[in-house]
């Protein structure tokens, strides 16, 4: 009997509890104090929520690890538009470090080569001659 009696009473008690009114004040000190009965006139009624059941938490579970999920794949593809945009990046240098390069060569192929040209071969080997020797007239081309 006496553990029917305690089986019930521990089976009621959380109902009971939660039935209950719990109060807030703080003394002259300003130490604060709960109880279950209003102990001065500036005690406050504390609004005390059930715990949730447990078909609840697990909801709650499932969202958090949804929504874990959904902030690990923005991240991931955040990267990836982050690696994506420093190979454009790269590549657009590329290109154009490749257009001025071709831009270079373009200006020295249109500036006169010296050295290279008929006439300067020419006068090179007429100051290595020595004077006594006639200098040939260049062949017409």
């Amino acid at each position: 009997m006496n553990n029917f009696f305690l089986a019930t009473l521990l089976l009621v008690s959380p109902v009971m509890l939660q039935a209950a009114a719990i109060y807030k004040w703080t003394d002259e000190a300003g130490n604060v104090h709960y109880s279950d009965s209003p102990q001065t006139r500036s005690a406050e009624e504390v609004d005390i929520k059930p715990v949730p059941d447990a078909e609840k938490i697990e909801q709650a579970k499932q969202r958090e690890a949804i929504l874990r999920k959904a902030a690990e794949d923005l991240q991931s593809n955040r990267k990836q538009r982050e690696i994506q945009q420093l190979e454009a990046e790269k590549e657009r240098r590329k290109q154009q470090r490749k257009k001025e390069q071709q831009a270079q060569t373009q200006e020295k192929k249109k500036e006169p080569r010296e050295g290279r040209s008929e006439g300067y071969y020419q006068k090179q080997w007429q100051q290595q001659l020595p004077p006594q020797y006639p200098v040939p007239a260049p062949s017409g081309r």
